[in-house]
């Protein structure tokens, strides 16, 4: 008896005898078992039992068509087979590998958002070449250089040009030298100011009152200088501020020339929530402000018994600021008794006028 090479099945040759048939071929059949790969398929569910209480043929494979997976019968139950992992990843392709173009799966001058490759030209998807006639010989963007024109146009990059802030309380103060109610300070600060540029300060208080007719002030501060404004009877602008006339409750606002408060005393109320014009209404005579630390009436005639309104207000701009970075405020004083200031609001915004 001899065997095959490749799989060792044991064969007669022409001396063995023939009483060694049974055994030759009780021997293939062995051999056959041990080396013989049963392939076959179907569902998952239908897949052939192998536990170990009911044993199946170990060596068996059995692919499940209804989730394209292939299992492997060890004896006593199945196991899947895992093929290895054949995405190609960044991490897999080696430094200096070169692709095939053609192999990339991607679009070519796509929408906006999706990735694709770019090619060369005027169109409004395509990359412009290096020495595209749209861009002059020297005209190179350097960030630092870009950087520094942002910065003098509208200040640096990341500053803050504009800020709020809302006091809704009671404040008061009695002191006779300009500063902040006991509540809290009606003030932005870092407002970042560029070279030439316009600073807008809007604020608006629903009621004020000084407890001494005329006593009560309040004025702008950029930093620690108060607000000055041209004056027709001086020499140079004047400080300018308002003032709380007599010792009714009256209003507080911005308008051109700094701040103003109406003339006429009300009972307050809140502002409403569904928009109202930052200004206060007037009689067209009467109301106060100071200047140069003289105060100034508005007198005008009257028809019959009727006085025309006016309503200033909206936003004091002021220029002539060096660039910098600037705390804006409202700060009062009372050069007798006590002011009292309720629900502030104040917005400062540095503007770039267009040229």
């Amino acid at each position: 008896m001899d065997t095959t090479t490749k799989h060792a099945i044991p064969f007669l040759e022409g001396s063995d005898l023939a009483a060694e048939a049974d055994t030759v071929s009780q021997a293939q059949s062995e051999r056959l078992d041990d080396i013989i790969a049963i392939d076959s398929q179907g569902s998952f569910a239908s897949r052939p039992t192998s536990t170990p209480g009911s044993p199946g043929k170990e060596g068996r494979y059995y692919f499940a068509t209804d989730t394209e997976k292939l299992y492997r019968d060890h004896g006593t139950g199945w196991t899947e087979i895992t093929l290895p992992d054949l995405a190609v990843t960044n991490a897999k392709v080696a430094a200096g590998a070169a692709i095939a173009e053609s192999k990339l799966a991607l679009a070519s001058d796509a929408a906006a958002g999706t990735a694709s490759r770019r090619t060369l030209g005027t169109g409004a998807a395509q990359a412009a070449p290096g020495n595209d006639s749209r861009f002059p010989a020297g005209a190179d963007i350097v960030v630092g250089d870009l950087a520094a024109a942002l910065a003098t146009e509208v200040g640096a990059i990341g500053s803050k040009r504009g800020d709020y802030v809302r006091n809704s309380g009671t404040g008061t103060r009695t002191n006779t030298a300009y500063g902040n109610l006991n509540d809290a300070a009606d003030e932005v600060t870092g407002i970042v100011i560029g070279a030439d540029d316009i600073l807008l300060v809007r604020f608006i208080a629903q009621s004020w009152i000084g407890s001494v007719s005329d006593a009560a002030r309040a004025a702008i501060f950029i930093g620690s200088d108060q607000l000055r404004v041209p004056v027709d009877i001086a020499a140079s602008p004047a400080t300018q501020a308002a003032v709380a006339q007599g010792t009714s409750v009256v209003q507080l606002c911005t308008y051109p020339g700094g701040l103003i408060a109406s003339n006429v005393g009300f009972t307050p109320s809140a502002f409403p929530t569904t928009g109202v014009a930052l200004a206060s209404f007037m009689q067209d005579s009467g109301h106060k402000i100071e200047l140069g630390g003289s105060v100034f009436t508005e007198n005008s005639s009257a028809s019959g018994s009727t006085q025309l309104g006016i309503t200033p207000g909206g936003a004091c701009e002021i220029f002539g600021l060096p660039a910098g970075t600037y705390t804006v405020a409202v700060r009062y004083k009372s050069t007798s008794g006590q002011v009292s200031v309720t629900d502030r609001r104040l917005w400062a915004t540095a503007a770039r006028l267009p040229q």
